[in-house]
Protein backbone atom coordinates (compact mmCIF):
# COMPACT_ATOMS: atom_id res chain seq x y z
CA UNK A 1 0.00 0.00 0.00
CA UNK A 2 0.89 3.66 -0.12
CA UNK A 3 2.22 5.95 -2.79
CA UNK A 4 5.71 5.80 -4.30
CA UNK A 5 7.77 8.77 -3.03
CA UNK A 6 10.87 10.54 -4.29
CA UNK A 7 13.39 8.39 -2.46
CA UNK A 8 11.86 5.17 -3.76
CA UNK A 9 11.80 6.60 -7.30
CA UNK A 10 15.48 7.47 -6.90
CA UNK A 11 16.46 3.94 -5.80
CA UNK A 12 19.81 2.96 -7.38
CA UNK A 13 20.11 6.54 -8.62
CA UNK A 14 20.56 10.11 -7.35
CA UNK A 15 18.24 12.48 -5.51
CA UNK A 16 18.94 16.21 -5.37
CA UNK A 17 17.64 18.17 -2.37
CA UNK A 18 17.74 21.93 -2.90
CA UNK A 19 17.75 24.54 -0.08
CA UNK A 20 18.53 21.90 2.54
CA UNK A 21 19.22 24.67 5.06
CA UNK A 22 15.56 25.72 5.02
CA UNK A 23 13.93 22.37 5.84
CA UNK A 24 11.97 22.03 9.07
CA UNK A 25 13.25 20.07 12.12
CA UNK A 26 10.67 17.37 11.38
CA UNK A 27 11.92 16.88 7.82
CA UNK A 28 15.52 16.93 9.07
CA UNK A 29 14.70 14.04 11.41
CA UNK A 30 13.06 12.03 8.61
CA UNK A 31 16.02 12.64 6.27
CA UNK A 32 18.47 11.57 8.94
CA UNK A 33 16.57 8.34 9.50
CA UNK A 34 16.51 7.58 5.75
CA UNK A 35 20.25 8.26 5.40
CA UNK A 36 21.15 6.16 8.45
CA UNK A 37 18.81 3.22 7.96
CA UNK A 38 18.83 3.25 4.14
CA UNK A 39 15.19 2.28 4.06
CA UNK A 40 11.82 4.01 3.84
CA UNK A 41 8.14 3.32 4.42
CA UNK A 42 5.54 4.67 2.05
CA UNK A 43 2.95 7.11 3.39
CA UNK A 44 -0.05 4.88 3.99
CA UNK A 45 2.06 1.74 3.70
CA UNK A 46 3.18 -0.83 6.26
CA UNK A 47 6.26 -2.40 4.64
CA UNK A 48 9.90 -1.35 5.13
CA UNK A 49 11.53 -0.81 1.70
CA UNK A 50 15.35 -0.84 1.38
CA UNK A 51 16.82 1.85 -0.90
CA UNK A 52 20.23 2.62 -2.36
CA UNK A 53 20.36 6.33 -3.16
CA UNK A 54 23.11 8.89 -3.71
CA UNK A 55 22.09 12.19 -2.07
CA UNK A 56 23.23 15.60 -3.32
CA UNK A 57 22.12 18.58 -1.23
CA UNK A 58 22.55 22.29 -1.89
CA UNK A 59 22.15 25.42 0.20
CA UNK A 60 23.04 29.10 0.09
CA UNK A 61 23.38 29.19 3.89
CA UNK A 62 26.25 28.41 6.23
CA UNK A 63 25.09 25.02 7.54
CA UNK A 64 27.82 24.80 10.16
CA UNK A 65 26.77 28.16 11.58
CA UNK A 66 23.17 26.90 11.63
CA UNK A 67 24.36 23.84 13.57
CA UNK A 68 26.10 26.05 16.15
CA UNK A 69 22.94 28.16 16.48
CA UNK A 70 20.69 25.13 16.83
CA UNK A 71 18.97 25.66 13.49
CA UNK A 72 20.22 22.45 11.86
CA UNK A 73 20.81 18.97 13.28
CA UNK A 74 24.48 18.22 13.88
CA UNK A 75 24.07 14.50 13.08
CA UNK A 76 22.36 15.28 9.77
CA UNK A 77 25.06 17.84 8.92
CA UNK A 78 27.83 15.24 9.29
CA UNK A 79 25.80 12.67 7.35
CA UNK A 80 25.52 15.07 4.42
CA UNK A 81 28.97 16.66 4.59
CA UNK A 82 30.89 13.77 3.01
CA UNK A 83 32.13 15.65 -0.05
CA UNK A 84 31.78 19.42 0.21
CA UNK A 85 31.86 21.52 -2.96
CA UNK A 86 31.70 25.31 -2.69
CA UNK A 87 30.34 27.10 -5.76
CA UNK A 88 31.69 30.69 -5.92
CA UNK A 89 29.12 33.48 -6.04
CA UNK A 90 28.75 35.74 -9.05
CA UNK A 91 30.40 38.51 -7.02
CA UNK A 92 33.52 36.31 -6.81
CA UNK A 93 33.67 35.58 -10.53
CA UNK A 94 32.77 38.87 -12.18
CA UNK A 95 34.98 38.09 -15.19
CA UNK A 96 32.41 35.43 -16.14
CA UNK A 97 29.64 38.03 -16.49
CA UNK A 98 30.11 38.77 -20.24
CA UNK A 99 29.94 35.03 -21.04
CA UNK A 100 26.90 34.54 -18.80
CA UNK A 101 25.15 37.54 -20.39
CA UNK A 102 25.78 36.11 -23.84
CA UNK A 103 24.48 32.72 -22.70
CA UNK A 104 21.30 34.10 -21.14
CA UNK A 105 20.52 36.23 -24.20
CA UNK A 106 20.92 33.16 -26.45
CA UNK A 107 18.77 31.14 -24.03
CA UNK A 108 15.81 33.51 -24.65
CA UNK A 109 16.70 33.74 -28.37
CA UNK A 110 17.54 37.46 -28.18
CA UNK A 111 20.09 39.22 -30.38
CA UNK A 112 20.53 42.07 -27.89
CA UNK A 113 23.83 42.89 -26.21
CA UNK A 114 25.04 45.16 -23.42
CA UNK A 115 26.99 48.36 -23.90
CA UNK A 116 30.53 48.54 -22.51
CA UNK A 117 29.29 50.96 -19.81
CA UNK A 118 26.64 48.49 -18.60
CA UNK A 119 29.12 45.60 -18.56
CA UNK A 120 31.59 47.68 -16.53
CA UNK A 121 28.83 48.61 -14.09
CA UNK A 122 27.82 44.93 -13.79
CA UNK A 123 31.41 44.05 -12.90
CA UNK A 124 31.34 46.55 -10.01
CA UNK A 125 27.98 45.44 -8.62
CA UNK A 126 27.82 43.04 -5.64
CA UNK A 127 24.98 40.84 -7.03
CA UNK A 128 23.13 40.04 -3.78
CA UNK A 129 20.66 37.95 -5.82
CA UNK A 130 23.57 36.02 -7.34
CA UNK A 131 23.23 34.51 -10.81
CA UNK A 132 19.41 34.48 -10.71
CA UNK A 133 19.47 38.28 -10.45
CA UNK A 134 21.60 38.52 -13.59
CA UNK A 135 19.37 36.08 -15.48
CA UNK A 136 16.25 38.04 -14.50
CA UNK A 137 17.84 41.28 -15.72
CA UNK A 138 18.63 39.72 -19.10
CA UNK A 139 15.03 38.50 -19.31
CA UNK A 140 13.89 42.07 -18.51
CA UNK A 141 16.10 43.55 -21.26
CA UNK A 142 14.87 40.98 -23.78
CA UNK A 143 11.23 41.90 -23.18
CA UNK A 144 11.30 45.61 -22.32
CA UNK A 145 14.20 47.26 -24.16
CA UNK A 146 13.46 48.17 -27.80
CA UNK A 147 16.97 48.81 -29.09
CA UNK A 148 19.46 46.06 -29.79
CA UNK A 149 22.10 47.76 -27.62
CA UNK A 150 21.22 47.93 -23.91
CA UNK A 151 22.54 51.15 -22.32
CA UNK A 152 22.64 52.45 -18.75
CA UNK A 153 19.41 54.40 -19.37
CA UNK A 154 17.67 51.03 -19.92
CA UNK A 155 18.52 49.66 -16.47
CA UNK A 156 15.46 49.22 -14.21
CA UNK A 157 15.00 51.67 -11.34
CA UNK A 158 15.34 49.02 -8.64
CA UNK A 159 18.72 47.89 -9.94
CA UNK A 160 20.04 51.47 -9.98
CA UNK A 161 18.81 52.02 -6.42
CA UNK A 162 20.45 48.78 -5.26
CA UNK A 163 23.67 49.72 -7.02
CA UNK A 164 23.65 53.16 -5.45
CA UNK A 165 23.12 51.76 -1.93
CA UNK A 166 25.79 49.15 -2.62
CA UNK A 167 28.40 51.75 -3.54
CA UNK A 168 27.47 54.15 -0.73
CA UNK A 169 27.90 51.29 1.72
CA UNK A 170 31.40 50.74 0.37
CA UNK A 171 32.23 54.41 0.97
CA UNK A 172 32.55 55.54 -2.64
CA UNK A 173 32.09 59.26 -3.20
CA UNK A 174 29.33 60.93 -5.16
CA UNK A 175 31.41 61.83 -8.22
CA UNK A 176 32.49 58.20 -8.67
CA UNK A 177 28.94 56.91 -8.26
CA UNK A 178 27.51 59.34 -10.79
CA UNK A 179 30.35 58.59 -13.20
CA UNK A 180 29.35 54.92 -13.06
CA UNK A 181 25.67 55.46 -13.69
CA UNK A 182 25.28 58.56 -15.85
CA UNK A 183 26.51 59.78 -19.21
CA UNK A 184 29.56 61.98 -18.64
CA UNK A 185 27.89 65.10 -20.05
CA UNK A 186 25.13 64.82 -17.44
CA UNK A 187 27.31 64.53 -14.34
CA UNK A 188 27.97 68.28 -13.98
CA UNK A 189 24.24 69.03 -14.32
CA UNK A 190 23.37 66.69 -11.48
CA UNK A 191 26.21 67.88 -9.26
CA UNK A 192 25.09 71.51 -9.66
CA UNK A 193 21.58 70.62 -8.48
CA UNK A 194 22.85 68.45 -5.63
CA UNK A 195 25.16 71.26 -4.46
CA UNK A 196 22.18 73.64 -4.20
CA UNK A 197 20.23 71.03 -2.25
CA UNK A 198 23.19 70.34 0.03
CA UNK A 199 23.51 74.04 0.84
CA UNK A 200 19.78 74.22 1.58
CA UNK A 201 19.98 71.12 3.78
CA UNK A 202 22.87 72.62 5.74
CA UNK A 203 20.59 75.63 6.43
CA UNK A 204 17.82 73.22 7.44
CA UNK A 205 15.45 74.40 4.71
CA UNK A 206 13.62 72.52 1.97
CA UNK A 207 13.39 73.97 -1.50
CA UNK A 208 11.40 73.03 -4.60
CA UNK A 209 12.26 73.02 -8.28
CA UNK A 210 11.30 76.69 -8.85
CA UNK A 211 13.66 77.86 -6.14
CA UNK A 212 16.43 75.57 -7.41
CA UNK A 213 15.97 77.04 -10.90
CA UNK A 214 16.21 80.60 -9.51
CA UNK A 215 19.37 79.86 -7.51
CA UNK A 216 21.08 78.24 -10.48
CA UNK A 217 20.04 81.14 -12.74
CA UNK A 218 21.71 83.58 -10.32
CA UNK A 219 24.91 81.58 -10.90
CA UNK A 220 24.54 81.77 -14.68
CA UNK A 221 23.24 78.18 -15.01
CA UNK A 222 19.86 78.22 -16.73
CA UNK A 223 17.43 75.31 -16.37
CA UNK A 224 13.68 75.66 -16.56
CA UNK A 225 11.51 74.45 -13.69
CA UNK A 226 10.42 71.53 -15.87
CA UNK A 227 14.04 70.56 -16.63
CA UNK A 228 14.80 70.65 -12.89
CA UNK A 229 11.75 68.46 -12.26
CA UNK A 230 13.03 65.82 -14.73
CA UNK A 231 16.52 65.81 -13.22
CA UNK A 232 15.16 65.58 -9.66
CA UNK A 233 13.07 62.59 -10.69
CA UNK A 234 16.16 60.88 -12.11
CA UNK A 235 18.15 61.66 -8.95
CA UNK A 236 15.31 60.25 -6.85
CA UNK A 237 15.41 57.00 -8.84
CA UNK A 238 19.15 56.80 -8.14
CA UNK A 239 18.44 57.28 -4.43
CA UNK A 240 20.14 60.68 -3.95
CA UNK A 241 17.15 62.90 -3.19
CA UNK A 242 13.69 62.63 -1.72
CA UNK A 243 11.19 64.61 -3.78
CA UNK A 244 8.16 65.78 -1.83
CA UNK A 245 5.16 67.84 -2.88
CA UNK A 246 5.54 71.49 -3.86
CA UNK A 247 5.26 72.67 -0.26
CA UNK A 248 7.44 69.93 1.15
CA UNK A 249 10.29 70.64 -1.25
CA UNK A 250 13.17 68.30 -2.07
Amino acid sequence: GGKVGFFEQADRGTIFIDEIGDVSPKIQMILLRVLQEKNIMRVGGSRIIPIDVRVIAATNKDLYKLVLNGGFRKDLYYRLNVLHLRVPTLKERRDDIPLLVEYFFSKVKSNKHLSIEVLELFKKYSWPGNIRELENLIYYFSNIVDSQMVSIEDLPEQFLMNYSRDKKHNGENLDDLLADMLPKEKIDEYLQILKVLEDADNLNIKIGRNRISDILSSKGIHYSSEQIRTKLKELEILGYVDVGSTRQGT
